[in-house]
């Protein structure tokens, strides 16, 4: 049986996708990043790994500079990024020297998931309700 219909519309439609796609994948990986730097920065505050279980007792140098405090937060091609901009956060990532682990980013689902996926909505929302 032929496939019938307007494939000038059809064309049409998926122009408009493929241009939308374009403009909403970056700002929505924007969303996602500023989001999660929210969550890193709350956790780190809070003394608390993504899951939401408590650090144990950190050590002054973690405070001294406040730079593992603050990651730089990149959005780019669609790929969100969170960089700790100080290269021992992975000591604490996973512990090291008889160091405790002291997570700061997630690597499995955790407790930003809900709150980045809230954010991504909010900016797709916004997206289709300007255009």
């Amino acid at each position: 049986m032929p496939l019938t219909g307007d494939f000038s519309k059809l064309k049409k439609l998926i122009g408009e996708l493929e241009s939308a796609g374009r403009k909403v994948i970056p700002d929505a990986a924007k969303a996602a990043s500023e989001e999660a730097f929210i969550q890193y920065q709350d956790g780190f505050a809070g003394q608390h790994s993504p899951w939401g279980e408590a650090w144990k007792q950190a050590p002054h140098h973690m405070y001294i500079s406040g730079a593992l405090a603050n990651p730089k937060p990149t959005a780019y091609g669609g790929v969100a990024r969170l960089r700790p901009t100080v290269r021992y956060w992975f000591y604490h990532q996973v512990g090291a020297n008889h160091m405790a682990k002291r997570p700061v980013i997630p690597g499995i689902p955790s407790n930003w998931d809900l709150p980045i996926e809230a954010q991504i909505e909010k900016r797709l929302v916004w997206h289709f309700s300007v255009t």
